[in-house]
């Protein structure tokens, strides 16, 4: 079975005090082995950090690893406040 392990960082414990995600590491694994596909993301999570990217401009990366594979990732619900943080501006 094909799956993503998700580790992150975010700037603080709120998205709705503007926290942010500051770091992610992705990686894929098949039958708990991994496959050597992996993400590690620095993230822009303000104006002064202009060398690091923003969470939507490396959103087609973490989609096409991710694919329709199961997501591990440790306190999902607050992983799954901060991606919607991130992602409302996208829409």
């Amino acid at each position: 079975m094909r799956q993503v392990v998700i580790a992150y960082a975010t700037t603080g414990p709120s998205p709705k005090l503007g926290h942010r995600i500051s770091e992610m590491v992705v990686i894929e694994q098949k039958d708990g082995n991994l496959t050597g596909r992996a993400l590690h993301l620095q993230l822009k999570t303000d104006d002064t950090q202009t060398d690091k990217p923003t969470f939507a401009e490396k959103f087609d990366a973490l989609d096409e690893l991710i694919g329709d594979a199961p997501i591990v990732v440790r306190h999902a619900g607050n992983w799954r406040k901060f991606v919607r943080g991130e992602l409302r501006p996208i829409k």
